[in-house]
């Protein structure tokens, strides 16, 4: 069925000089094929940044600017799919209603092109079958077909409703054949028997289009137009497995497949429904062969013959298949794997970028090497780019010569520069090349100034280079301060000027980055907090930095950092977000070594971490650090005590609590400090009072009748009075008791001084 290609011709080949030739010049010419990553659209708009911006603007005038070629408007409308934003969605979706016949022509050829399915699409796809030619509608159908059972209910819904217009009806049943995976096509065929039913008196021009659906679908061309055939065949069919009623016509498309490679061969001009011919014989084969076997081996075999077929188009078409089975996670035989290696030598040049990409999304473990060589011979310009963007992926330092070349050219100096820095941050330069890759980082920073060019000089400089780098801190773009900032952190001499322009929205990162990351002292914390952060976006920015710091605090630093951390102004550190973030700094003194630590001091870190706790409403955990507090002076072991009992209560655990205080009086005085809290907590533990000290004085019932005008009426707590009432989910945002208060500041009398010694 297919000749071997050979290998990659050195010199160019001329059109034309043996039968066959002006068909395998047209078919080189057709269905671009291309890396086809999954997509991951989210549900808000989210800001773009600037290569996407300039990506979505670029390729929506590209797919609107009525003067481009059909194909290359195709080629937008498929990049505006690959960018995987919402806002290109929007920008396809709006096209596709736009009524403009050439400008819907275009995005469907794109999404063709590129085998996924972008949400928001269904419907216009779904109202382009008005009007659609037979060919249009099959091309719309492998489409639809993406979107799976939505997509079949939408066009059979067309299909079937005789309140619809004939054009609408009839471009969703020629798409009703692109259904025919095992879960739809017996969705698909049911829906077209039902429509040629007599007792629906449809139109011949309706009747016509569901016949010939029926054929293609099945493959089945002996019944015609015999209704009561088809009927039969359903009825007897309808319920048994696909293999009873598939295997018999593999044979007869492989003989389609076959007597449409030979009539190509006769080709002498342009002839774009033969190629159509080919390609829609050619799926049908495929989902054949892969309905037979779900193991695709048969089908793959044939894929690996179809990598090395003559023609350029069945080569593209089987890398495209290749491509598309990968991003279904289905692995990929050795033998088709071997024959993408080889199309690295394709003569024709896109399909060499394409195999080398498609090598890169499979992960073969060559890919560097087998790119790297490649990119030496490569002649085409565009495909030189493709190879340096895999290698800006990849580490290929054999290809090292070929890429500082490459930096001299304005064309490929960014994709050469990026390929050389993946060589230098995986850690891959040679020794002996450092120099020379130095030179060529400054010649290129000299010749412009890019984010790339930018971290490579960085990545190897030498104190003059630095200098060279910080101006740039004041440059009037803003990405070029960020790569400049960024490329700064590991210069110590450099630090200054970034935490004099912290202020910067662009700066300001990497001044918390410097800190952050730096030596673990109370000066560098105390620094980092005196850090404002320009704007609200850089408030995680800044809190992730003051968490990953404090947790690599010294325990006699700990003290004085969460004595810092009390201390910041509340607009600038939210109440909340102060005991979060104090909590995820104190945690860590479960699980340090806190040998030679004085005891005071452990105390201390472990009764603030439990009142912190407490206030957050982890009850059970606070109780875990108030554990730790054993051993502690008498002062603080008191306040323990008083912290475990109150926390005791919230949880209800009532005989517990009784087991630390026994006296009426501490119970109410629990009970009002417990009302600066969750009012039902309190309400509960005052109904325990009522129950367990039935021998009150009228002071003590005064008391609690003052403090119960101040409750909402609750039921009574379930249980016995040992575990009930309390509960343990509420969130406490009145404190431990009275020794708690509200400041103008995060609570300077929560600090971890106030719990005895500073």
């Amino acid at each position: 069925m297919t000749r071997p290609v050979s290998p990659r011709p050195r010199t160019p080949r001329k059109p034309g000089g043996r039968p066959g030739a002006a068909a395998r010049l047209l078919l080189a010419g057709l269905c671009l094929v291309g890396a086809a990553p999954a997509l991951a659209f989210q549900a808000d708009l989210p800001a773009l940044n600037d290569r996407q911006k300039q990506e979505l603007a670029f390729f929506t005038e590209s797919l609107r600017n009525t003067t481009n070629s059909a194909s290359s408007r195709a080629f937008a409308a498929q990049q505006l799919v690959r960018l995987g934003v919402p806002q290109a969605v929007t920008v396809l979706e709006e096209s596709l209603r736009s009524g403009d016949g050439d400008l819907i022509a275009a995005v469907i050829r794109g999404l063709e092109m590129e085998p996924s399915a972008p949400p928001g699409l269904l419907d216009p796809l779904a109202l382009a079958l008005k009007g659609a030619t037979p060919q249009r509608a099959q091309t719309l159908a492998v489409i639809l077909a993406r979107y799976g059972e939505r997509g079949l209910v939408k066009v059979t819904d067309f299909a079937l409703d005789a309140t619809n217009e004939p054009a609408v009806r009839l471009g969703a049943i020629r798409a009703l054949v692109g259904f025919r995976s095992p879960e739809t096509v017996r969705a698909s065929v049911d829906a077209l028997v039902r429509i040629i039913q007599p007792q629906r008196n449809e139109p011949q021009a309706i009747l016509d289009a569901a016949y010939e659906s029926l054929e293609r679908l099945t493959s089945l061309t002996n019944f015609g137009r015999d209704t009561e055939a088809w009927s039969e065949w359903w009825a007897l069919m309808h319920r048994r497995p696909l293999e009873d009623w598939l295997p018999s016509e593999v044979d007869r498309l492989v003989q389609r497949l076959e007597a449409a490679q030979r009539q190509a061969e006769l080709m002498k001009a342009e002839n774009d429904a033969l190629q159509k011919k080919l390609d829609d014989t050619l799926k049908e084969l495929w989902f054949k062969l892969v309905d037979l076997d779900p193991t695709r081996a048969r089908a793959q075999a044939e894929l690996t013959k179809w990598m090395g077929d003559e023609h350029p188009f069945l080569r593209r078409w089987a890398l495209n298949r290749a491509d598309i089975q990968t991003s279904e996670n289905l692995p990929l035989t050795d033998e088709v794997r071997r024959a993408i290696v080889a199309r690295l030598e394709d003569g024709v040049p896109d399909i060499r970028v394409a195999s080398a990409r498609l090598l890169h999304k499979i992960g073969h473990p060559d890919t560097a090497a087998l790119v790297g060589a490649a990119l030496e011979k490569e002649t085409v310009a565009e495909n030189r780019l493709g190879f340096l963007d895999i290698l800006g992926r990849r580490a290929a330092p054999a290809a090292l010569p070929t890429l500082l070349t490459l930096m001299k050219a304005p064309a490929t100096r960014d994709g050469a520069v990026g390929a050389v820095q993946r060589i230098v941050t995986d850690g891959v330069l040679p020794p002996d090349q450092r120099g020379v890759v130095l030179e060529a980082a400054r010649e290129a920073f000299g010749a412009a100034v890019t984010r790339g060019t930018i971290r490579l000089l960085a990545s190897l400089a030498e104190a003059a280079d630095v200098e060279k780098i910080i101006p740039l801190l004041d440059h009037a773009e803003a990405t070029i301060r960020t790569a400049a900032a960024e490329a700064l952190r590991p210069f110590a001499t450099a630090w200054g000027e970034l935490f004099t322009r912290s202020q910067d929205a662009a700066i300001y990162p990497s001044a918390v980055h410097v800190l952050a990351n730096g030596e673990p002292t109370i000066s560098n914390f105390e620094r980092l907090i005196a850090l404002v952060p320009p704007t609200a976006d850089h408030q995680r920015t800044w809190r992730e930095g003051l968490r990953g710091l404090g947790n690599r605090l010294t325990p006699a630093d700990l003290v004085i950092a969460d004595r810092a951390l009390v201390a910041v102004p509340v607009d600038r550190l939210p109440t909340p977000d102060v005991w979060v973030l104090r909590e995820s700094i104190l945690a860590r003194v479960l699980t340090m070594p806190l040998d030679g630590v004085p005891t005071d001091v452990r105390a201390q870190l472990h009764l603030v971490l439990a009142r912190v706790r407490v206030r957050l409403g982890q009850f059970e955990p606070a109780l875990v650090a108030l554990d730790r507090t054993n051993g502690a002076p008498n002062g603080l072991a008191t306040e323990a005590a008083q912290i475990r009992f109150d926390v005791l209560l919230r949880l209800g655990r009532y005989d517990e609590a009784a087991l630390l205080r026994a006296n009426a009086a501490d119970w109410i005085a629990a009970l009002e400090r417990l009302m600066e809290g969750d009012l039902k907590i309190a309400a509960a533990v005052k109904t325990e009072i009522e129950r367990r000290f039935t021998d009150l004085s009228e002071q003590a019932r005064e008391q609690i009748r003052a403090i119960a005008s101040r409750l909402p009426p609750v039921s009574p707590p379930a249980g016995n009075g040992g575990d009930g009432g309390g509960g343990s989910g509420g969130n406490s945002v009145g404190g431990v008791g009275a020794h708690e208060s509200s400041t103008s500041d995060n609570g300077e009398h929560d600090g971890v001084a106030s719990a005895g010694t500073s």
